[in-house]
């Protein structure tokens, strides 16, 4: 009989992540490890009132927003329930005009980046 492989873990975002402004800045200035994606839908203009909540459902807070038509920019973060607890943060640019959802990712774990952006890019559709 083959030895069946256990399943890796589902990756899986803390509902409160610990963060605060001055951690951010310094984090986002020093974390290495990088990725990005964009979304398109003709619904961003409607999604952004909603972008704060739709992603804390998910487990990822919102440190700071603002902006105007077209361009809104939202700070966010998150961290990896179990395992290493690693820490995610975005900067998230809406553009109305555009239709984009443009996300800059960063993270203290390589490994689990790739997982974040998947699921963050989930959200956003």
């Amino acid at each position: 009989f083959p030895l069946l492989q256990p399943a890796a873990p589902a990756f899986k975002l803390s509902a409160a992540p610990a963060m605060d402004a001055g951690k951010f800045q310094q984090l986002w200035g020093s974390l290495a490890a990088q990725d990005s994606l964009v979304v398109t839908s003709a619904n961003v203009r409607a999604q952004v009132p909603e972008l704060t909540n739709a992603l804390r459902a998910r487990g990822i807070m919102t440190m700071a927003s603002g902006g105007q038509e077209p361009m809104y920019k939202f700070y966010q973060y998150a961290q990896q329930e179990g395992g290493n607890g690693a820490v995610f943060l975005v900067e998230l640019i809406a553009n109305t005009n555009a239709s984009t959802l443009s996300c800059t990712c960063k993270s203290d774990n390589a490994d689990s980046l790739k997982a974040f952006c998947d699921l963050l890019g989930a959200a956003l559709q």
